[in-house]
């Protein structure tokens, strides 16, 4: 038991990686005021950068920089559309998605001759342990970079510019009136956000060492569920990340003591996530007093 226990807590810890990137990323986003339902194309793109910068100069680090770049930029694509062009949100982070999902299979069919998966990545190798738990310690460099983005995004919402941008989100007007350039900031923030989400992607490159097309299976979405039943603060965002997390983890670990359809078990995170926006959507219409009976 204690063994499936390590198992369990080792495959949390892997797994919130991407979740909690993603899920900081969509604190940034939403605070400044812009929307951005395509995280999981963010975390496609920088993973295809990842892969793409390893594979090609044999080196984990500039893998690591090409996909936190190409997240970066990903995102920054969709702070343009929305800030400057003024396109629909819903409608430009939809599109980016699909985009990156098509553009991503069409990339590896023209750089690698397939369609599914690239050829073997070169992470960050550690430590080599017969313990599941330290196994994923043993990236330091990404759960490093990981825990320093949590510090970076808590502490940037409390200086100065970090107050800029949560006015820009509250009350546009008003930041504007103030003399804060609404558009930069929103534009910048988009940037970093998805800089962000370039180390979930990069992890999870990194910790399958290979890039798959569907790889990603829908963690982008619930992040950004998760920064919604956070309420779009970081430490209780991150919670329900880790909480997210520990579901998947716990669906790999027991499913074969589960007698379910491997679909059903699959399915379980996203049941557990309208669940959880359904409890929370009525909380808050019921705290607002504008819930209809």
């Amino acid at each position: 038991m204690s063994g499936r226990i390590e198992t369990l807590l080792a495959e949390a810890i892997r797994m919130a990686v991407p979740y909690m990137a993603c899920g900081l990323g969509a604190v940034l986003t939403e605070r400044a005021g812009v929307v951005n339902i395509g995280l999981e194309g963010a975390l496609g793109v920088s993973g295809l950068c990842a892969a793409v910068g390893a594979i090609s100069t044999g080196s984990g680090v500039v893998g690591l920089g090409a996909g936190v770049l190409g997240g970066g930029a990903y995102c920054l694509l969709h702070g343009v559309l929305v800030v400057r062009a003024r396109v629909d949100a819903m409608v430009s982070g939809i599109a980016l998605t699909m985009a990156a999902y098509g553009g991503g299979r069409v990339a590896l069919r023209l750089l690698y001759d397939s369609a599914s998966n690239s050829p073997r990545v070169p992470g960050l190798e550690g430590l080599d342990s017969r313990s599941a738990l330290l196994r994923v310690v043993s990236e330091p460099a990404l759960l490093g970079f990981a825990a320093g983005a949590v510090v970076l995004v808590t502490v940037l919402l409390r200086t100065r510019l970090g107050l800029r941008l949560r006015a820009c989100g509250d009350d546009e007007g008003a930041a504007a009136a103030a003399g804060v350039e609404v558009g930069r900031t929103r534009l910048w923030a988009s940037a970093l956000s998805g800089a962000a989400c370039g180390l979930g992607g990069v992890h999870m490159v990194f910790d399958q060492h290979q890039f798959d097309a569907g790889m990603t299976g829908g963690r982008g979405f619930l992040a950004l569920a998760a920064a919604i039943l956070g309420r779009h603060r970081p430490g209780a965002t991150l919670a329900a990340c880790a909480g997210f997390a520990g579901l998947e983890a716990a669906q790999i670990t027991f499913q074969d003591q589960l007698r379910l359809a491997p679909e059903l078990i699959r399915v379980m995170p996203f049941v557990a996530t309208l669940g959880l926006l359904a409890w929370a959507g009525r909380g808050m219409a019921l705290a607002r007093g504008r819930l209809w009976r």
